[in-house]
């Protein structure tokens, strides 16, 4: 006979060094998720897993029943009631012990965020095994679970889910494998605009791609979300024209307090010294030859999106300088909680005019080169301990780069942290972005797309940046069901492992960005 809810259900979870189950599962912000110790951010996650997975089965089922018990793991298996074990074979060694003794002994697939759920028997009852791969993997077994059993996450809190009619059982039998297809899936936005709902319902539907902007990172965390952040904004963060220059330069009077410069004059025709007469140098005074030249003059009108002008890519001290100040912000700035950051040119700006620059090839290839060299400086933080996690630097085709490199890469070009990611701005949604009868609109980006995908001189991921509600549709007025259900599977196939979409409203009424 099935197990009903109304039977004794004991969820038995790890929750280490955190407390009890119930503290562990709410304490994400004692956690330091950045760090290199998996312990406590595998604790929280699994346990806050066993408080969903106990509320919706409490919600399912028929309250008057017995309580469904929280059991942390070093209480071992009770030894009555059915049992749902959730945890990793590092993470939960009860379900490693059951694991190791049964035959079938077949893992998760070793990915982020998989997951395996079976039953096994131990004498009269099944023990229910929600096995992850990792926290992450832990949290969608259990959603994978009660998605099982009936429950849906539609919308947001209560009213956006769907509870199961009648008394919720647990099957007698039980054995499904999942893991997810894309490795980051989710939204592309860049305030604090998330509330608690949205974010369980991001969860609670396996997507993981969100903003670093959000009040409460350490939440994101526990919900297995990827924080993101940049854009177009990273040459007005990290090399301001306008900006103090840090550094005693060699050929000016007054900042001799300050740290001996470690770069010299690319081109040293160019310092023209203090031109506004405050008594110190800007970044742009003391080396205006870090900045485009366009039609002869070096340009230094720059904000957080646009400007006159894209820096000089081929000056390899003022990239070094950029490349720096990025890094120290993903350390100890307002960066400190990014797991990706999206490193973009300004928008649609005209590109350096000078001869070393126009050597390099198309804007493209300088793009690449720039976040080639931004790369080199990340990963001699993270060798010598400054930085401490995996930092991904997603750039974007898009506009001028829309066509990938003509030359060769550099032979040391880090495709483990450096994706392009795709951005269709200006395709139709009356069609597929494949279908080859929007001949005038679509098929020359999706052409420029697969020459990204399909190997050319750039040998990367390739991630998709989709517009299904951009800028002019403010919340969702109009949805893409069929030209999605041929998209995504379209880009899946071509290797596409990276998808997310802008803009995302979350709020009843919120308008777009």
């Amino acid at each position: 006979m099935p197990v009903s809810a109304q039977d004794s259900i004991s969820v038995v979870v790890n929750p280490s060094a955190l407390g009890t189950v119930e503290a562990a599962a709410g304490a994400e912000t004692i956690v330091n998720w950045w760090d290199n110790d998996l312990a406590d951010d595998a604790a929280c996650t699994e346990c806050f897993a066993a408080m969903e997975l106990a509320r919706f089965l409490k919600q399912g089922a028929d309250n008057s029943g017995k309580s469904i018990g929280l059991i942390p793991a070093a209480q071992g298996l009770p030894a009555q009631g059915s049992v749902i074990l959730i945890g990793s074979l590092a993470s939960n060694s009860l379900l490693a012990d059951l694991i190791n003794k049964s035959d079938d002994k077949k893992p998760p697939e070793p990915k982020e965020g998989a997951y395996r759920i079976r039953t096994l028997d131990d004498g009269d009852r099944q023990i229910t095994l929600i096995q992850g791969n990792d926290r992450i993997g832990c949290l969608y077994g259990v959603y994978g679970l009660l998605e099982h059993l009936g429950y849906r996450f539609f919308g947001l809190g209560e009213q956006g889910t769907v509870l199961p009619e009648g008394p919720v059982h647990l099957a007698e039998k039980i054995d499904i494998q999942s893991s997810p297809a894309f490795q980051s899936r989710g939204f592309w936005s860049w305030e604090d605009r998330g509330d608690e709902p949205f974010l369980l319902w991001m969860a609670r539907n396996r997507m993981n791609y969100w903003t670093a902007a959000q009040h409460n990172p350490h939440f994101c965390k526990k919900l297995g979300l990827k924080l993101v952040h940049g854009g177009h904004s990273a040459y007005k963060l990290y090399m301001d024209p306008d900006g103090p220059y840090p550094y005693n330069h060699p050929l000016f009077e007054g900042d001799e307090n300050k740290p001996a410069d470690p770069y010299v004059a690319f081109t040293t025709g160019e310092y023209k010294g203090d031109q506004d007469g405050n008594g110190q140098l800007s970044n742009f005074e003391a080396h205006p030859e870090w900045y485009g030249l366009l039609k002869g003059e070096r340009r230094r009108k720059m904000d957080q999106e646009f400007g006159d002008c894209n820096i000089c890519t081929s000056n390899t001290e003022g990239v070094d300088f950029l490349a720096r100040n990025f890094v120290q912000s993903l350390i100890d700035g307002q960066w400190k909680y990014v797991d990706i950051v999206n490193f973009w040119a300004l928008d649609a700006q005209p590109w350096c005019e000078c001869e070393r620059c126009k050597k390099l090839g198309s804007e493209t290839n300088r793009l690449l080169l720039m976040i080639h060299q931004v790369a080199k400086v990340m990963k001699e933080a993270q060798t010598a301990g400054r930085l401490s996690r995996q930092v991904l630097l997603h750039t974007c085709a898009y506009h001028e780069t829309l066509s990938p490199p003509d030359r060769p890469l550099p032979a040391d070009f880090d495709y483990d942290t450096i994706a392009v990611t795709l951005y269709p701005i200006g395709r139709t949604y009356t069609h597929p972005f494949g279908d080859p009868a929007s001949i005038e609109i679509n098929q020359p980006m999706a052409q420029d797309f697969l020459e990204w995908a399909q190997g050319g001189f750039y040998k990367g991921s390739v991630c998709i940046g989709e517009y299904y509600n951009v800028s002019r549709l403010r919340i969702l007025p109009v949805v893409y069901p069929h030209i999605m259900a041929a998209d995504i599977p379209w880009f899946y196939r071509y290797g596409v492992r990276h998808f997310q979409y802008m803009h995302t409203p979350t709020e009843i009424g919120e308008p777009g960005p």
